[in-house]
């Protein structure tokens, strides 16, 4: 199991990698409304989509991270954990899908 740990909020969370049962159950529950994101008239619409959509499911996806703590985090600290999340889940998947791209270029 890949794991890793990262600084968010002053916090030390812990990125653990996921069942495949329990990532498809995560999908299942963040359902993010993209939409609001690229229907926005202003930027102000814009702001308010991504910050609502990051309060409601950071928290979901990491259980350390209450919906406050979003609010002190630094931008970078988000773009690190998300990060953490997709190395520690999807880096398998990422080296299959390039070995298979290579094979295929053949």
């Amino acid at each position: 199991m890949r794991v890793k740990t990262v600084e968010f909020a002053g916090k030390k969370i812990t990125v653990r990698e996921m069942k495949i049962k329990e990532l498809n159950a995560l999908a299942d529950k963040l359902g993010v409304e993209f939409d609001k994101v690229f229907k926005a008239e202003n930027t102000d619409d814009v702001k308010t989509a991504l910050i609502t959509a990051l309060k409601d499911n950071i928290p979901k996806i990491f259980n350390d991270v209450a919906e406050g703590d979003i609010d002190e985090a630094y931008p970078s600290e988000i773009e690190e954990l998300i990060r953490a999340f997709i190395d520690v889940n999807f880096f398998g998947v990422k080296k299959v899908l390039t070995s298979m791209a290579q094979l295929q270029a053949r």
